[in-house]
């Protein structure tokens, strides 16, 4: 484990003694850091004999997402309506950003796992959340992170990330190529989709669904007996079903081959009763191509290296910044 970890454990051994009391356990036996987390910290505890998982959630003055709230709002609901293909949620501290989870035993997922059958499963998942959207409690949900609703949203959604790298500070050679790349690669890709996607003017089409929000098989781990379990609901709630699709297609890490595309999305807008939502869907999938490539430069940003540096306290952020640099770079010519 870590230095920087280790001081974690230290200062929230209290809290997390608190948390397995608050779940109905005791004793803890053990803490172990994890690799893999993006975003967070991530430890498995053991007490009473079973395992459990804490998250210790980031938080930044310049992104005040309440990733705590979203994601035990949202994983409890879940376990209310008896979906069990996740994380059980047990107890939150809100104060010191901690949550408490059932530990599920899985590998991660590879490429070869992305099969018809394991997108099956993630449909199925997604339409047996939403079988629920009606209830009562469904309409406390939160609504998801950069919530996008019409059109002209989803565009300023990725003009937002674009300009972002304005911020980039030419320090080193690595920063002067991202920015190279993003102003004479990124903008005029996206001019020309942006100008593609207005000229199809407004879609009336602005249905809500209940979104998992990073929705994909890189939050996604393989149990031994074959069931997928999903996790990492932190930007979870209600949502455009287009941007939820598009980002499950779009997320670069275990890529989803485009030949399931008008198939999902058709399941998806059959259950909402929405037939204008595939037409929608497929005009913003080059949009949200733009936003993974951007997604893929956070370590560019003086935000998204934070997060980064907090989840990994011991990773080389320039190395890691060259590798995504890198992988920007393939995704775009694969894609755009």
């Amino acid at each position: 484990m870590g230095c920087i970890h280790q001081i974690v454990v230290m200062t929230f051994t209290k809290q997390i003694t608190c948390l397995l009391k608050e779940a109905g356990f005791s004793g803890i036996a053990n803490i172990k850091s994890l690799a893999g987390g993006k975003n967070n910290q991530v430890f498995c505890i053991e007490a009473d004999g079973k395992q459990f998982l804490l998250k210790s959630y980031f938080w930044h003055p310049a992104d005040r997402r309440e990733r705590l709230k979203s994601e035990f709002l949202f994983s409890s609901f879940l376990w209310k309506k008896g979906i069990r293909n996740i994380p059980c949620p047990l107890a939150k501290d809100s104060e010191h950003q901690l949550g408490l989870y059932d530990f599920v035993h899985g590998r991660k997922f590879s490429c070869d796992d992305v099969t018809e059958s394991a997108v099956q499963e993630s449909l199925n998942f997604f339409l047996a959340i939403n079988h629920h959207r009606e209830d009562a409690e469904a309409k406390t949900l939160p609504e998801a992170s950069e919530v996008c609703f019409s059109l002209q949203e989803h565009l300023q959604l990725i003009e937002h990330r674009l300009d972002r790298f304005k911020e980039i500070k030419e320090e080193k050679a690595i920063d002067m190529q991202a920015r190279d790349f993003v102003f004479h690669k990124l903008v005029p890709a996206w001019e020309k989709i942006r100008r593609d996607i207005l000229k199809a003017g407004e879609i009336q089409s602005e249905e809500r669904c209940l979104s998992p929000s990073d929705f994909g098989f890189h939050n996604a781990l393989l149990a031994p007996e074959g069931t997928i379990y999903f996790h990492d609901f932190e930007y979870a709630g209600w949502d455009d079903p287009s941007r939820m699709i598009c980002d499950f297609f779009c997320q670069p890490e275990f890529p989803v081959s485009l030949s399931f595309f008008d198939y999902f999305s058709k399941e998806v807008f059959g259950f909402l009763k929405n037939p204008m939502g595939l037409k929608k869907t497929r005009l913003l999938l080059p949009a949200y191509q733009i936003k993974w490539c951007c997604i893929m430069l956070n370590e560019f940003l003086s935000e998204g290296n934070d997060r980064r540096k907090f989840a990994h306290k011991e990773e080389n952020t320039r190395v890691k910044a060259d590798q995504q640099l890198t992988k920007a770079k393939i995704y775009f010519e694969k894609y755009l």
